[in-house]
C-alpha cells in the first residue's frame, strides 16, 4: 500500500482543491496535477483509490449520468484511466481505517441489489461495511470515492494473454464487454451482444461479433 498525489479534481472544467458538497448538479472530472491541488490516492491491487470523497450529496443517478459508476474515459498527465465507482470485486477493503479520509462515510458502488434494481450499493470503509440507498438520492452523508484503473491503447497492446477471455472495451462514447475471440495486427474480434451506442467507422459487426479496427481509439481492460 502506497499513498500517492495525482491529477486534480475539475469541477465544471475548473480545478477544484476540495470536497463538492452539492454534487448532484456538478460536472466531475480529472485533470493534470497541481502541485497545489492534487488529489490523494492510495494504491490498491492495481488501482488508484481516491482517499476522500471527492463529492457528496450526490445520487448514483447523477454519477451514472455523466458514466463515473461504469466508467469514463479520462487523461491525467499523459496517461490514460478509467475514472469509476468501486466495486465489491475490487480488493480495496483491507487498509486500516487511518488510511482513509472520510473513512466512515457511505460512498455508491456500481452493484445494485439482487432482487430490487432500485437500490444501489454503498460502501463504508470502516469495518468494510456496506448497505444499499435508492440511486436517485443525494445524501450529504453519501459521496463518491473515485477508482482509476489504468487502461493501454489496443493498438500498442500483445492480446494474446487475453484471447479467449472477457475484456472491455473502451471506446470515447463508453465501454463494450465480451470475449476476445481473435486478433490481428490490424484488428481485433470480439464476442458480444451489447449494441454500440452509436455509429463508429472503426467497429462493424458480424452476426454475435463486433470487427473493431486496431488504429482507432480504443482501450481495454480485463473484465
Amino acid at each position: 500500500m502506497g499513498i500517492v498525489k495525482f491529477g486534480t479534481l475539475l469541477l465544471d472544467g475548473q480545478p477544484y482543491a476540495s470536497c463538492v458538497k452539492k454534487g448532484n448538479a456538478a460536472k466531475l472530472s480529472f485533470g493534470y496535477t497541481d502541485s497545489n491541488r492534487a488529489v490523494e490516492w492510495v494504491e490498491a491491487s492495481g488501482l488508484l483509490v481516491a482517499r476522500h470523497l471527492v463529492c457528496m450529496c450526490i445520487s448514483w443517478d447523477a454519477l451514472n449520468a455523466q458514466n463515473l459508476v461504469p466508467g469514463r474515459l479520462m487523461l491525467i498527465d499523459g496517461q490514460y484511466f478509467i475514472c469509476r465507482c468501486p466495486s465489491e470485486q475490487d480488493a480495496i477493503y483491507g487498509e486500516p481505517d487511518n488510511v482513509w479520509v472520510d473513512w466512515d462515510l457511505y460512498f455508491w458502488c456500481q452493484e445494485e441489489h439482487s432482487s430490487n434494481p432500485t437500490f444501489r450499493m454503498l460502501r463504508k470503509m470502516s469495518q468494510q461495511e456496506s448497505a444499499y440507498g435508492t440511486k436517485g438520492v443525494a445524501n450529504s452523508l453519501i459521496g463518491f470515492r473515485p477508482v482509476l484503473e489504468p487502461v493501454k491503447c489496443v493498438k500498442d497492446q500483445d492480446l494474446s494473454h487475453a484471447l479467449r477471455g472477457s475484456v472491455k472495451l473502451w471506446f470515447p462514447f463508453g465501454p463494450v464487454e465480451g470475449t476476445l475471440t481473435d486478433y490481428s495486427d490490424y484488428d481485433i474480434t470480439i464476442r458480444t451482444e451489447q449494441r454500440l451506442p452509436e455509429a463508429n467507422s472503426n467497429v462493424c459487426r458480424n452476426d454475435d461479433e463486433i470487427v473493431i479496427s486496431r488504429t482507432g481509439p480504443i482501450w481495454m481492460t480485463n473484465n
